[in-house]
């Protein structure tokens, strides 16, 4: 059996050296501005989180108010309806109405506070 021993010094291509350093400062600039957007970045998703609660905090008290007027529309409906019968008003009927009606104006009141806070009301 023969055996070689092949001693081989690699020495670097100075083009290739120098191109590689030109990349790492470049990475080392890239890296830096990355970082200084960073704060910017988190600013805008930052406010881009504080809009989406707010819009969905609207949307909550729209659709909680839309319940609201639904229901007294049912009740309006219904004593409507029992007018045209002939059945008298009474007491009861107005107080349930009159009660629909505070309460939506109590949840109207609500809401310009608790969607700023980006809560529902």
């Amino acid at each position: 059996m023969i055996r070689f021993r092949v001693h081989h010094t690699y020495e670097p291509d100075p083009a290739v050296m120098r191109a590689l350093g030109d990349i790492a400062k470049i990475l080392g600039r890239v890296e830096k501005r990355l970082m200084a957007l960073d704060p910017v970045v988190q600013k805008v998703l930052d406010d881009i989180t504080a809009n989406k609660n707010l819009v969905e905090a609207n949307l909550a008290a729209s659709n909680l108010l839309a319940g609201q007027i639904t229901a007294l529309q049912t009740q309006v409906a219904d004593l409507q309806t029992q007018i045209a019968a002939g059945v008298p008003v009474n007491a009861e009927n107005l107080a349930a109405l009159q009660t629909g009606i505070t309460t939506l104006e109590a949840t109207n009141a609500e809401i310009p506070a608790a969607v700023s806070a980006g809560a529902t009301p």
